[in-house]
């Protein structure tokens, strides 16, 4: 039987994100306290909400990197399939890398062969970024597509 796996990170206020990219924003916009201010509802019914304000770029947090993301001709994300966000998946434990550390071929050769597997079109997703030079270097060897 399949089964989803949620991959979302909680988005917080001030989460880490690269150097390159502002950190998310979120904060309390308007609480219930304040909207009763606003007077709406009716005589004995006063309705009250609360709304939040949330700031963040699209590569920060769980994101997916669009194709345009490495290549001006390439799709946007609302452009690209939903079929291609679904199905097998690998996940390699690439912490040992640092923080803006560069992931080579050889890296993704023994991740691969520490899980038994190999990428060949499964959707692959890991603890660090890619450069784009190692994305090219798959995608010319046949091992993912754009």
């Amino acid at each position: 039987m399949s089964r989803v796996i949620d991959l979302s990170l909680l988005i917080e206020d001030n989460m880490p994100a690269h150097k390159l990219f502002q950190r998310p924003v979120y904060t309390v916009h308007m609480t219930h306290e304040s909207a009763k201010a606003h007077n709406l509802g009716v005589p004995g019914d006063a309705m009250t909400f609360q709304t939040n304000f949330i700031a963040m770029v699209d590569h920060v947090g769980t994101h997916v990197d669009a194709f345009r993301h490495v290549n001006p001709d390439g799709k946007s994300v609302d452009e690209m399939p939903l079929e291609l966000f679904m199905g097998k998946a690998v996940c390699f434990d690439l912490r040992h890398i640092p923080d803006l550390g560069e992931i080579t071929v050889e890296d993704m050769v023994r991740a691969e062969a520490r899980c038994g597997t190999q990428v060949n079109g499964t959707s692959c997703f890991s603890a660090r970024d890619f450069t784009n030079e190692i994305i090219r270097r798959l995608i010319v060897s046949g091992r993912i597509r754009c």
